[in-house]
């Protein structure tokens, strides 16, 4: 059977939470020091466009807070690649922000995404 797509909203699911390219791209990353504090880390994700919540995969037992699943939050409006490269971005800023902490460098939390991302497009061009 082909596939239900509309060219003004994209591929048609049974679920409207996943309109648009139905991907859903996901990073398992290990953020114990950000992780530590949920609501300052869906905040902070919610801001670089994705969303995060806690890792149960594998069915191994984790230290709550250390592995989290981000995701991206958008489907419609994007391309596939775009949503990918968007996690990817996110997920290099988390990290750039968890080796700060770990480091005991002080973090602005409403500077520091932009700055890092500023830095990433440095270093791109």
């Amino acid at each position: 059977h082909p596939f239900a797509f509309s060219e003004r909203l994209g591929f048609l699911t049974s679920c409207p939470e996943v309109l648009g390219t139905g991907l859903r791209a996901t990073v398992s990353v290990r953020l114990p020091f950000l992780g530590a504090d949920l609501g300052r880390l869906v905040q902070l994700c919610g801001r670089l466009g994705v969303v995060a919540c806690a890792s149960h995969g594998g069915g191994s037992p984790r230290k709550a807070g250390a592995v989290v699943d981000v995701s991206n939050a958008g489907r419609l409006g994007s391309s596939e690649v775009e949503q990918v490269n968007l996690v990817a971005r996110a997920c290099r800023v988390l990290l750039h922000i968890e080796e700060r902490l770990a480091r005991v460098e002080p973090v602005d939390f409403e500077a520091e995404p932009q700055a890092a991302l500023d830095a990433l497009d440095s270093q791109a061009g």
